[in-house]
């Protein structure tokens, strides 16, 4: 399943890739894109590409505090969980010594 998983990421890439320059193809136009501090002269494909390359990017930052959030959790969970176990253990050990 982890290889079958892996083809596909590096398939999706590749068309990724391959959508990109196609599209970048298509669009050779440039233009002037004015950022408030400079004007940037680009094509306009560039320009959609890194639009959607920086969404991507903060995409990710956002969803970092909710898996730091979740992996947290998770350790709590596992300590908690431990600690039950250990305690299970300690009250069999004592029922099994007070059947005796």
């Amino acid at each position: 399943m982890s290889r079958f998983r892996n083809i596909l990421v590096i398939v999706v890439i590749l068309a990724a890739i391959a959508l990109a320059a196609v599209f970048a193809w298509l669009n050779p136009q440039s233009f002037d894109l004015d950022l408030g501090v400079a004007v940037i002269h680009t094509r306009i494909a560039y320009a959609v590409i890194a639009t959607l390359a920086i969404g991507w990017i903060l995409g990710l930052l956002s969803a970092l505090g909710w898996v730091v959030r979740l992996a947290s959790r998770n350790r709590k969970q596992r300590r908690e969980a431990r600690i039950a176990e250990t305690e299970l253990e300690n009250l069999r050990k004592i029922s099994v010594a007070d059947d005796v």
